[in-house]
């Protein structure tokens, strides 16, 4: 994976005081950069400056947004959980308490978490249902 001014400066762009500028053929340059954004992305990979991910964003993505099961999504919906950020509050082992959710769904999360380098919380579901007062199932 290439970081931007990695591409850039394979593009034929020269950084500057005042910025990028190309070195030689302006179209030729540009038509390099985005083949080199194009080789990200087709990869799978994300295209940021410094693939740095914007982790307010990430966390409060919404849980019913993702590609993941009916299970998981109503599972968190029982106990008040809506968005990433809810979901990884809880110390994984404490995600099994919840009423349908199995290995299997943990496992979903264990996706989400790995692919956005997250980590679980330390709250049990006792101190997430008391935050959202809510009873337990």
């Amino acid at each position: 994976m290439k970081q931007f001014d990695e591409i850039l400066t394979d593009a034929g762009f020269i950084q500057t005081e005042y910025g990028w500028i190309p070195n030689g053929n302006y179209n030729n340059c540009l038509l390099e950069v985005l083949r080199g954004m194009y080789e990200n992305i087709a990869n799978g990979l994300p295209f940021e400056s410094d693939i740095e991910f914007d982790k307010k964003r990430i966390l409060s993505t919404k849980i019913a947004d993702l590609d993941v099961s009916a299970r998981l999504i109503n599972g968190l919906k029982m106990v008040g959980m809506k968005t990433i950020h809810d979901a990884i509050s809880l110390q994984r082992k404490e995600l099994l308490k919840i009423i349908n959710l199995g290995e299997q769904s943990i496992k979903e999360l264990d996706h989400i978490v790995d692919k956005y380098n997250l980590r679980y919380g330390d709250l049990t579901l006792s101190d997430w249902l008391k935050k959202k007062n809510l009873k337990k199932q």
